[in-house]
Parts: structure tokens; sequence; C-alpha cells
């Protein structure tokens, strides 16, 4: 008899303690987003992105979605985001995810821009982004199936709204001058396809660009437009070159070289275009940021420390200030001199612990997830109910705990219990479900008790498969100690699953605790006789009532 083990990963979530971040002229003046709260704040509902403002050397809360937001459903990218501020601080755009708004069913998300201080008003839905002097707004309409996006030029001084071509730069950042002039991309029709240009009032002209580029966005005054360009000589690609392109002359200055495979992310810019904040980006690596100048044709890099790196930034109006987001928590303010050199930061908002929790929790399962603080003790501090996880494993900074067997099912807070001076904590409601079926580990381990496995699995084969997840079980149990040796903790549930479309359900010959593990389940199977004589390409699976499928079960190596 064959006997196959089989482990398939846990999924690690992404962590982000500030993910967009828009400054005033002067520098005085900081939004940004975070999923955290103020650590006076009470939760009642799921996480989501906040507005915060740092003004006065003190941060207070700006926008949410307070009781827009449904209480049936919840999603990764809920909250208030796509921020973007006037120079001088009185006109704030953003754009609320996921809420309910009156008359609405609230079965389905809605986004919705809104504009606050000056010229406040309800924009529409979609998302919005606004010029430095608060005048002009750019709306995007929401994405829907089979159904065109529209975008809108708004003067919102006056209310008047025309229909334009799509912005060219992702989601319109960077594409929306204070004169109203629009970076956009203009449709020739299906044999020519687009030009890229400015459109002025009724008036498109077309940016006498040429090579192989990409547009990243334009200034404020429609001076400068910004490119990442290919360097091709024949089919070759020799690298890629961060261009600032002079609208008025038509000339090129060469901001900063990379390699082929490199491509550039804007981050910000000031209002004449010639301070620019970027970063460098390949297929698996985020680079640091880099503050370039156009007149001095020169860049620098922002240093920070040891085992930290920027997670988001921006640059003031005047280009005098760079704000950075640390992955360690931290809010930074560079000054920058005439020169374009970073002196010495401020620490607007010192190291705050943040991870991000899966939104479905089942008590005694693993979870996996990160924190940005290496050296940071989480064991008991990490409350689910109240109750701590237990920590099994860390490496780095990637953590794998137990969920607390205690908890009960329904809605339970997360809170993360530090001492700290950051005016953040993480606060957050998840959900406990009864079980939350999941397969275990990157890993597939075989073992043969009849000699090496040299054929696919046959009928009656047997298969070891590892989960977490699999609900209660008959037997006491404690959070953080592994399961009994000398006797077995069968599921109190029914698990069925099905290695073949048209094959029947294999026989679950056990399912439970694996002896000598935390929170691991362990189920055996005994293939049935319709099995066919091919790969495993996906796994069908019920658990009581509910059912879930894996791709990529029991095969060869």
């Amino acid at each position: 008899m064959k006997l196959v083990t089989v482990l398939i990963a846990l999924v690690l979530p992404a962590w982000s303690q500030y993910s967009e971040m828009a400054a005033t002229d002067d520098g005085a003046q900081l939004y940004f987003t975070t999923p955290l709260v103020t650590r006076e704040a009470t939760i009642t509902q799921f996480p989501e992105s906040r507005i915060f403002r740092y003004v006065g050397n003190s941060v207070e809360l700006f926008a949410e979605r307070g009781n827009l937001a449904p209480t049936n459903f919840a999603g990764s990218s809920d909250g208030a985001r796509s921020l973007s501020v006037s120079g001088d601080g009185q006109s704030v755009t953003f754009t609320l995810t996921n809420i309910c708004v009156s008359g609405d069913s609230c079965t389905s998300s809605v986004e919705r821009a809104e504009i606050r201080g000056r010229n406040s008003q309800v924009v529409g839905n979609g998302s919005a982004v606004m010029s430095r002097n608060g005048q002009w707004a750019v709306l995007t309409s929401s994405f829907r199936p089979q159904v065109q996006q529209e975008y809108s030029l708004i003067n919102l001084a006056t209310g008047a709204r025309t229909n334009i071509d799509p912005p060219a730069t992702l989601n319109g950042q960077f594409s929306l001058a204070s004169d109203g002039t629009v970076l956009s991309r203009r449709s020739t029709g299906p044999a020519t396809g687009f030009q890229l240009g400015l459109r002025r009032g009724d008036e498109f002209t077309p940016l006498r660009i040429t090579g192989t580029f990409a547009l990243l966005g334009m200034s404020d005054d429609a001076s400068t437009v910004y490119l990442n360009r290919q360097e091709v000589v024949g089919s070759a690609s020799l690298g890629t070159v961060l261009v600032a392109y002079d609208v008025q002359s038509g000339t090129e200055k060469r901001i900063h070289a990379s390699s082929a495979q490199a491509q550039y992310v804007l981050l910000g810019l000031s209002n004449n275009g010639h301070r620019v904040l970027f970063r460098v980006i390949t297929r698996f690596f985020n680079g640091p940021a880099f503050v370039g100048d156009v007149d001095l044709v020169k860049t620098a890099q922002l240093n920070l420390g040891t085992d930290e790196a920027s997670s988001s930034s921006t640059i003031s109006g005047y280009g005098n200030y760079v704000f950075v987001g640390t992955t360690t928590g931290r809010l930074l303010r560079f000054p920058l001199d005439s020169q374009a050199n970073a002196t010495s930061p401020e620490e607007l908002v010192p190291s705050t612990v943040y991870i991000q929790f899966p939104l479905r929790l089942s008590p005694g399962s693993l979870i996996k997830f990160s924190t940005p603080l290496r050296d940071q003790n989480l064991q008991d501090r990490i409350l689910v109910s109240g109750r701590p996880l237990y920590v099994v494993a860390r490496e780095g900074n990637q953590i794998t705990a137990q969920v607390p067997w205690e908890i009960t099912p329904g809605l339970a807070e997360v809170r993360l219990d530090f001492t700290s001076d950051s005016p953040f904590s993480q606060q957050a409601n998840a959900i406990v479900a009864p079980e939350a079926p999941e397969f275990l580990s990157t890993r597939r381990v075989l073992q043969d008790f009849s000699g090496y496995v040299t054929a696919l699995p046959q009928p009656g084969d047997v298969f070891h498969m590892y989960f977490t997840g699999l609900g209660p079980v008959d037997g006491p149990v404690q959070t953080g100690v592994p399961a009994p040796i000398g006797e077995l903790r069968y599921i109190t549930g029914n698990l069925r699953c099905r290695f073949h479309n048209g094959a029947s359900d294999a026989e679950t010959v056990f399912a439970g605790l694996a002896p000598g593990y935390i929170g691991v389940y362990q189920v055996t199977f005994r293939l049935p006789a319709n099995t066919p004589s091919q790969p495993v390409s996906s796994i069908q699976c019920g658990l009581n009532t509910s059912s879930f499928a894996v791709f990529g079960g029991p095969s060869l190596p």
C-alpha cells in the first residue's frame, strides 16, 4: 500500500501601515491613509482605511465611512482612499469604497468621490483627483462589467462638467493641472489606436515624444511630463530611463537610469515639476525612494534606518519637504536643501506595530502573517476577544500563530497590546467561524511502505493530507499545546473530498488533530474503486454544510 503525505501552503497576507500620502505646498500639513486607529478609538466594524491629518505636531482623524459602512459584508479595499489635497490645504478629495447610501440595497460594493473643505460636495460614484489650486477635478466612473467607463472634468467653482478622454496615467494620478489641462489618451479609431497629449479646453495638443515610453505624470503647471523610457537598439533593450519632458520646448532631460528590467513609479512632484520623488521597481523588488532635481540634473536616495524601507512617500508642492511612511510604521519628514539633498528627518509618528489578519478565523486554527518589527516579542500581545494568540513559529518578520481554542464563533475584536509612543494602535473586528478549512505547507512529502512511488495513485491507495481550521474535536484541547499522541482527537464535523471529476468521494479513514502538532489536522483518505489513472488537478471537499476546493492535490512530485 502506498502512503502519500501532502502539504499545501498557508496564504501569507501582506501588510502596510500607510498606503497613500498628500502634502500641502509648504509641507505644514500631511494627509495619509492607514488601517490603524487612534488609541482612544472604539471600533465596532471591520478593518478599513481611514484618512488622518498631521498638522501642528498632532494627528487627527479626517475622514472615514462611519455609518455608511455596511454591516453584512467587508473587503480588503474598504474605506477612504484615492487621496489628493489642494496646495493650501483648504480642499481634500477622496473616495469612500464599499458604502451603503440612502436607498441602496447594499448588496454590492459602491464607491463615491467626495470633497471636504472648500467646494465641499459629493462628486459622484467613482474616484476623483483634484488640481493643486482646488479648482478642478477629474471624476472616473466606477468600473462595471460590460459598461464603458466615463471621465468628467469638473470646474469645482462653477459646477460645470465636461466629458473628456481618459487620463493617460493610472487612476488619473498626476494628470490634472491647475489651469484645467488634462494629460489625456485620445482615441484615433480602431486602425490607428490613440494619441497622447494635453487637453486644454476644447483643444488637444499631441505630445511630440517618440520611441518606446510610458507616461508617468504631469506637473501641476502643465510644463513638465515624466516618462519611463526604454532605450532600445535594434531588438535589444539597453535599459530604462526616467525622463523629464519639457512641454514648451519639446526637449528631454535624463533624470535617472536603471536596468532594462526596471520600471519607475512616480511618488510625487513639486508644482512646477522641477523636483520629483520616485521609486525603481523590478518584478521581485520595490527599491528605495529617490529625489530628483531637473535643474541640477541629479538624484539622491533617501536613507532610512536599518531593516527599514519606505512603503509610501510624497513631496510638498514647493518641493521643500519629502514625507516617508516606513515599513516599521514611522512617519518621517525630510527637509530638502537648495541642492535637493535630504537633511536629517523629523519623526512625525514613531514606530507602530501592525499586522494584517485574515477576516475569517476559526478556533484552534493556524494563521500566518507578517510584522515589520523583527525584534518585537509577540507572545501574549495579540488578542482575539481578549485571549492571546499563541505564536507557534517565527522566522524574521513572518509569524505562524494559533487562534485560541477558547474563543466562540461570531464577531471578535482583534487588538495589539503594546506600549508605544505612537498615537496609533491596531484594533479591528474579525469573523470567527466554526470552521475555516485551509491546506498546509508548500512541501509534498511522499512516504511509501512498499518501495518508491513510481506510478500514479491507484484505487485503494491511502493518502495523508494536512489542514488547519477543520473545527471542534472530541476531547479536551488547549491553546499552544500539541495534540496528544496516545489519544486521538476526531473532528466533530463530517469531512468528505473528491479527487477526480466523475469519481466517487474518497473514504475518510481518519480526520482529527495531527498527534504531536499544534493547530494541525490530519486527514487520511482511501481512493475509491472508480479512481481514474490521471494526475489530480483539483480537490473538491465539503465540511458539514460548506464546500471548498484546492488546485494541485496529491500527485507525483
